[in-house]
């Protein structure tokens, strides 16, 4: 995939930089849309994983088309090879707090399916999978508001604009979102995880709320650190790559003490902790 995939993202890295709202969504949806739909296509024509894959490949050029102008006014400048690796370095300390951000990210959300086949028995780790699956589709879901957050914050703190204007609808968003979820999960959770991971998984619906609660505080506490970066405070970067190996004791001990419930509840209450401490954080950083 990454013949498609390295100009998907440059092009994507254009359209942020240019605060091109409409494009990002556009590339987005339409990736998405595509990949969902062409492997459902897939599968019912019998074309098997090597349709999934065919349909996947052709989401990444979909998701390109929307933002493919988006690099044609770029100009080449010449420069001298050391003013490249210059330039390159001075990228690599700029983007590093963002790379821990991403690995960390992985690590909050998944700690609990890799640490699985040791934390729990065969049956509760399949159940696992199948929740988050669920949790991973909850987070996507509000994912690239911190890719338009960080610019637009970026600018309005440029402008000298209050920064109500790009926070309030992020968090309208992702707290609109959450809410929706929890609700469904509470009124019919076995009809949410049928949806999603099919009838095999219905065992696991009494811990569906707490795992949306869990992607719901991570999605807050992502947001909140990216808006700190955005505000030239790494604070909150650093803040959730320390509290990960945190995260994997707790998850240990509560597997120790019973079994997938109480690994969900304790994964919940730990990320609620979490998001608490970082708007706490983001309060004190725009006093």
């Amino acid at each position: 995939s990454l013949p498609v995939s390295l100009p998907l993202s440059i092009a994507r890295g254009a359209a942020l930089g240019r605060v091109s709202v409409r494009g990002m969504v556009l590339s987005a949806n339409l990736e998405m849309a595509v990949r969902l739909c062409g492997a459902l296509a897939a599968w019912q024509l019998g074309l098997g994983l090597p349709g999934i894959v065919a349909a996947i490949g052709l989401s990444l050029v979909a998701g390109w088309w929307p933002v493919r102008g988006q690099t044609g006014t770029a100009q080449r400048v010449a420069t001298a090879p050391g003013e490249w690796r210059g330039l390159a370095l001075r990228i690599g300390v700029l983007a590093a707090p963002f790379a821990l951000l991403q690995v960390a990210q992985v690590g909050h959300l998944d700690a609990d399916l890799l640490l699985s086949a040791t934390l729990l028995s065969g049956d509760q780790a399949d159940l696992l999978a199948g929740l988050s699956l669920v949790q991973r589709i909850q987070f996507y879901a509000c994912f690239g508001l911190a890719g338009v957050l960080l610019p637009t914050m970026t600018r309005a703190i440029a402008d000298g604009r209050p920064l109500s204007g790009p926070i309030t609808p992020v968090a309208a968003i992702v707290g609109g979102t959450g809410l929706l979820l929890l609700g469904a999960a509470l009124i019919d959770p076995e009809f949410i995880i049928k949806a999603v991971a099919g009838p095999g998984f219905v065992s696991a619906a009494p811990a569906l709320a707490p795992t949306i609660c869990a992607a719901f505080c991570f999605t807050v506490s992502y947001i909140a650190a990216t808006l700190l970066a955005a505000m030239k405070d790494i604070s909150g970067i650093a803040i959730v790559a320390l509290a990960l190996p945190g995260l994997v004791v707790v998850l240990w001990l509560a597997s120790a003490q019973g079994g997938l419930s109480q690994l969900i509840w304790a994964k919940a209450a730990f990320q609620a902790v979490l998001a608490v401490f970082l708007i706490w954080r983001v309060r004190i950083v725009l006093k």
